[in-house]
């Protein structure tokens, strides 16, 4: 992906030059990767609904107020009653499924769509939700993105530390999930306010840059040098 150096083949005074200039065509080549849920796709709503009609086969009196519920129930620790870690999974694929199903009440947040749309290069997008549901909602929009992958490619997690062994990327999301899945791998990550976790949950997990806005996000990738212009 970048120049090949030789280092050990050069004077020690060229060196630190040479490194110097490795770095400077690195961060030239970094990329934007791209949550989808919550942060392109404004989904919130359409997934704590989903979320309540799961739980409701189950247990009629759980409460489905916040993205942390479907974590609560249909996580991989669910204490929905009567439902086993093993079963859960069964739970998150058909969430999976309702969600695409009704991928027609997903909007997108325009805003952030103009703003990859100045991206220097093109943004990839990797989703816990499938790839089709994205392309759904993204439509002619699709374009903007080199690629998108979803949990037919595998789990987040290892879709990010696959990527992040072969590409230099900084990482959007709107989960604390996912700033603890960056950190742990080491993939630089700016969290976005506006989409299923609370501020104060992503907080605590320290992302490298956290946007309450739209107009911040935009700051934080015009400051690292992402886009074309402000």
């Amino acid at each position: 992906m970048y120049p090949h150096f030789e280092i050990d083949l050069l004077p020690d005074f060229n060196r630190e030059i040479l490194w110097l200039l490795k770095n400077i065509i690195m961060m030239t080549e970094k990329i934007i990767v791209s949550d989808f849920d919550g942060v392109l796709g404004n989904s919130l709503e359409l997934a704590l609904r989903v979320t309540r009609n799961i739980v409701d086969l189950f247990d009629k009196k759980e409460e489905v107020n916040t993205f942390y519920d479907y974590y609560r129930l249909l996580g991989k620790k669910t204490t929905l009653a009567g439902i086993t870690q093993t079963e859960s999974a069964t739970l998150r694929e058909l969430y999976r499924i309702m969600m695409r199903h009704n991928s027609a009440s997903i909007t997108l947040f325009d805003e952030v769509i103009e703003i990859y749309n100045k991206l220097r290069q093109q943004p990839i997008i990797v989703s816990s939700s499938y790839a089709d549901l994205v392309k759904i909602v993204l439509n002619d929009r699709q374009a903007i993105f080199q690629n998108i992958y979803g949990y037919e490619s595998g789990h987040k997690r290892d879709i990010l530390s696959s990527l992040f062994s072969k590409t230099n990327f900084v990482y959007i999301t709107d989960t604390f999930r996912d700033v603890q899945i960056c950190k742990g791998i080491g993939i630089p990550v700016i969290a976005t306010c506006w989409g299923y976790d609370s501020k104060e949950k992503i907080i605590k997990e320290t992302p490298d840059f956290l946007a309450n806005n739209f107009i911040e996000l935009s700051q934080i990738l015009y400051e690292l040098k992402f886009l074309n212009n402000g």
